[in-house]
């Protein structure tokens, strides 16, 4: 996925999947326990919304939420608010010609330039990780994963946190230290080891 198109198709197609997850969950599991022993699934999913919310406030320059808020913004309709925030940024990609231009992020009261397409990187590794919780957490299967999403996304931690000890605070949003993948784990389920999940968890 080094093109342009393509990190904007791995985008659309990984949000589809969030969407989709989203949109099935019954009214009685938002309180549900997640493999994020922090969140229950409501928390998690306002996690995904915040993260969606960054990228498209980037992109248009505005002021951007707090990513380390705990704040419930998903109100009385969870799964619009969520949906909405996608077709959102949905919109804003397919008016993006150039992927090479410089959006900036705010963190710990600093500006740092990033490119259009490494902001989307991240994006997708992020909401696929979380697509796994959220799956786990519902008690679906993730051996429909999209295959080259999977691998792209072990490629890409593997090479951000390299050099780096897994709680080192330079990570953004630094994750739990690897664990062993089972015997026979398929390619989501070894992903999510990586990042240091229980990939024995069950809803």
């Amino acid at each position: 996925m080094n093109k342009a198109m393509d990190i904007i198709d791995a985008y659309m197609r990984v949000s589809a999947q969030t969407e989709a997850l989203v949109r099935s969950i019954p009214d009685d599991r938002f309180g549900g326990a997640t493999p994020c022993s922090e969140w229950d699934v409501r928390a998690l999913c306002n996690h995904v919304y915040v993260g969606e919310i960054i990228v498209s406030t980037r992109i248009l320059g505005l002021p951007q939420p707090d990513p380390k808020s705990t704040e419930d913004l998903l109100g009385d309709d969870p799964r619009g608010r969520i949906c909405a925030a996608f077709d959102e940024l949905r919109g804003l990609l397919t008016t993006m010609d150039d992927l090479d231009r410089t959006v900036y992020t705010h963190r710990d009261g600093r500006s740092h330039a990033r490119n259009l397409a490494g902001l989307l990187s991240r994006r997708i590794a992020d909401l696929l990780v979380h697509n796994w919780d959220l799956a786990k957490a519902l008690g679906r299967s993730t051996a429909d994963f999209d295959p080259e999403l999977v691998a792209w996304t072990l490629e890409h931690y593997q090479s951000r946190f390299a050099g780096y000890e897994r709680t080192d605070p330079k990570i953004i949003g630094s994750v739990a230290v690897q664990r062993p993948a089972p015997a026979g784990a398929g390619d989501a389920d070894r992903l999510a080891a990586f990042m240091g999940r229980d990939v024995n968890f069950t809803a």
